[in-house]
C-alpha cells in the first residue's frame, strides 16, 4: 500500500475512539450516565445501592454497585451528616450544604453546594490519556488499604463510611489486600475512565502516524517536482548542445559534398546524391526521411495522428508507440492525437493536485 493509502486507512479508523465517543464514557463515569455538566445530578444514576443509607451508597462491593460515579465519591467525602465527623470535611464555609444521611434524592442539592467549591475554570482543558491517568494515579494513591479486604478514600476511622464520628467520611472499596487493582478496576467510574484513557491514546498514535506518512508523502512530492525540474534544466542545457553538434555536423558534410560539384564519378553515392541537372553533389537527406517514416518531422506522431478522422482509423496509424501505451495513437476528447500526449497531461495533472493538497 502507498503513503496515500496507508494515510487514508489511518485517517477513516476512526471506531471507537470518536471525540464523541470518549466524552459519553466520562460522562458516564462522573454522573452515572450521559448527561451535560450543566443538567441536574440523578442521584439513581450517581448511586446505584438498592438502599438509601450512607453507609451503602458510600462504598463499592464486589458487584460495582454503590459510589458508581465521580460524583457520587465526591458527596461521600465532603457532605456532612446529622451526626457529624466534622462540619466541613472539605471546606470551610459558615454556609456549607445540608445534612445527608444518604438519600439519592437528596444527592442534587448536594451536589450543587459542594461543586461550587472545585474553583472557576476560565478555560475547559481538553482530556488527554496523560491527563487521565495522571489524575487517576493521585487519587487512587490515597487509598489506605485499612483491613484484609477493605480500602478506604478519605477520613476513616473505624467500621464503614456511614459518615458519623466513629465511623468516616469515606468511601469503602472491597479488594483483595494482596492485589487490590483487578478488584479496583471493576469500579465503573475507574473503569468509564481507563476506557476513555485508551480510546484517546488510540487516537492519539492514529495522529501521531497520520503526521509522519503526510510529512513522508510531501517530502516524496517534493523530491519528484525537484527530479521533475533538474531534467528540465538539463534538457534545456543539452540540447542547444546537441542541435549545434548537428549543425557543424552538417556544414562538414556539405563542404565535403561541395567538393564533387561537377562530377558525377567522385561524388560518393554512399552519403551523396549527384543532380545532372544542376551538376551538384548533394547531402542524402536519410535522417529527414527516417524520422518521416516513424512518424512525423519531428520524431513524433501527430501528423499522421491528425490525418485519421474516426476512432477506427485512429487505433490503425502506424508509427513509433510511445513507451507505456499500447497504440501510436489515441482518441483522445473527440479527436486522434499523440497517445504521449494524453499521458504527459495526466502526470500533469496528478502533480498540480498533490501539489495543491500540500501546500
Amino acid at each position: 500500500m502507498g503513503l496515500e493509502g496507508r494515510i487514508k486507512a489511518t485517517e477513516g479508523s476512526e471506531s471507537a475512539a470518536s471525540k464523541a465517543n470518549v466524552d459519553q464514557l466520562i460522562q458516564q463515569a462522573v454522573f452515572g450516565k450521559e448527561q451535560q455538566p450543566t443538567a441536574n445530578l440523578d442521584g439513581s444514576a450517581a448511586f446505584t445501592a438498592t438502599s438509601n443509607t450512607r453507609a451503602d451508597n458510600c462504598k463499592v462491593d464486589t458487584d460495582g454497585k454503590g459510589a458508581t460515579s465521580v460524583a457520587a465519591t465526591i458527596i461521600c467525602l465532603c457532605a456532612t451528616t446529622t451526626t457529624h465527623l466534622t462540619a466541613s470535611p472539605c471546606f470551610y464555609t459558615v454556609d456549607g450544604p445540608t445534612e445527608w444521611n444518604g438519600q439519592k434524592d437528596g444527592a442534587q442539592a448536594q451536589w450543587s453546594a459542594i461543586k461550587k467549591f472545585c474553583g472557576l475554570q476560565t478555560d475547559r482543558q481538553e482530556p488527554t490519556a496523560e491527563l487521565i491517568e495522571t489524575l487517576l494515579d493521585e487519587t487512587l494513591s490515597n487509598l489506605q488499604v485499612t483491613e484484609a479486604s477493605k480500602a478506604h478514600l478519605g477520613a476513616y476511622l473505624a467500621t464503614g463510611c456511614s459518615g458519623t464520628s466513629s465511623a468516616g467520611v469515606c468511601v469503602e472499596y472491597t479488594i483483595t489486600a494482596s492485589d487490590p487493582k483487578p478488584t479496583l478496576d471493576k469500579t465503573p467510574w475507574l473503569t468509564k475512565l481507563r476506557a476513555a484513557s485508551r480510546q484517546l491514546k488510540q487516537a492519539e498514535q492514529r495522529a501521531e502516524a497520520t503526521a509522519r506518512l503526510t510529512t513522508a508523502l510531501q517530502s516524496e512530492i517534493i523530491a519528484a517536482m525537484n527530479a521533475a525540474a533538474e531534467a528540465a534544466a538539463y534538457t534545456a542545457q543539452v540540447q542547444p548542445l546537441k542541435q549545434s553538434k548537428s549543425q557543424d555536423s552538417q556544414k562538414e558534410v556539405e563542404v565535403d559534398c561541395h567538393k564533387h560539384h561537377g562530377n558525377n564519378t567522385t561524388c560518393p553515392k554512399d552519403k551523396y546524391t549527384y543532380d545532372e541537372k544542376e551538376k551538384k553533389c548533394n547531402p542524402i537527406k536519410q535522417a529527414e526521411e527516417t524520422t518521416e517514416k516513424a512518424g512525423g518531422k519531428d520524431g513524433k506522431n501527430e501528423s499522421k495522428c491528425s490525418e485519421a478522422k474516426t476512432e477506427d482509423e485512429c487505433k490503425k496509424v502506424e508509427g513509433k508507440i510511445p513507451e507505456g501505451k499500447k497504440a501510436v495513437c489515441g482518441w483522445i476528447e473527440g479527436k486522434c492525437q499523440d497517445s504521449s500526449f494524453l499521458l504527459n497531461r495526466k502526470f500533469a495533472l496528478m502533480v498540480s493536485a498533490l501539489a495543491a493538497l500540500f501546500f
